[in-house]
């Protein structure tokens, strides 16, 4: 074999070695940015979802007969459910479906009222 040869093959193969390094570096970075815009997504719509559950509480605080309601702007939207017992109001519970794009959180809460104090007995995240 001639003298340059051997140098040629070592040169291909390492220059072959960190063409594979760089295109694994390039798909763990695409895939990086897909998880990171799963957990976004999910952590939007469970702000939404407290949002919301938290504008159900301070409507039933206001309004005895409120039962829920659809919101929605920005691409973001909930549909609030309230089940209540007991006249006077007694206890409720308040349930959430956020959602944001492709992404939805459901969130619960069983609430005491006792007067005008409303005591949150149980959260629940779906």
């Amino acid at each position: 074999m001639p003298k340059g040869v051997s140098l040629l093959i070592i040169v291909l193969l390492v220059g072959a070695a960190c063409l594979a390094m760089a295109v694994s570096a390039v798909w763990l970075g695409v895939g990086e940015r897909e998880l990171s815009q799963v957990a976004d997504g999910g952590t939007r719509a469970k702000l939404v979802a407290e949002g919301c559950l938290e504008n159900a509480l301070a409507r039933l605080k206001v309004e005895a007969n409120y039962s829920g309601e659809s919101l929605s702007g920005n691409s973001e939207s909930c549909i609030i459910s309230v089940s209540k017992n007991g006249a006077p109001l007694t206890d409720a519970t308040v349930t959430v479906l956020g959602t944001v794009g492709d992404y939805s959180k459901k969130l619960g809460a069983t609430i005491q009222v006792s007067g005008e104090d409303f005591i949150i007995s149980s959260w629940q995240e779906n």
